[in-house]
């Protein structure tokens, strides 16, 4: 069995709960939010791409609202 690396765009401040399961700095209903958007990625977040942080102002992340934020690339470790 191989492993296979992909990356996902999410928002950089899940980094904390995605990586370590620490969910302290999450507001209420965000974890929800992300586990209903990570629902059939395949595999788990293993770290996040050095340089890849920025801003953008629409992004799905943000429960839909056309608002800015920080997003970064994670890295997925798959089994294929």
């Amino acid at each position: 069995m191989s492993t296979t690396a992909d990356t996902i765009t999410l928002p950089s401040h899940w980094a904390s709960f995605l990586i370590n399961g620490d969910a302290s700095g999450l507001d209420d209903g965000e974890q929800e939010r992300i586990e209903a958007h990570l629902k059939g990625v395949p595999g788990h977040i293993v770290g996040v791409e050095e340089g890849s942080e920025r801003f953008t102002w629409c992004y799905a992340m943000y429960g839909g609202d056309a608002r800015g934020g920080g997003v970064a690339d994670y890295t997925i470790l798959r089994d294929s």
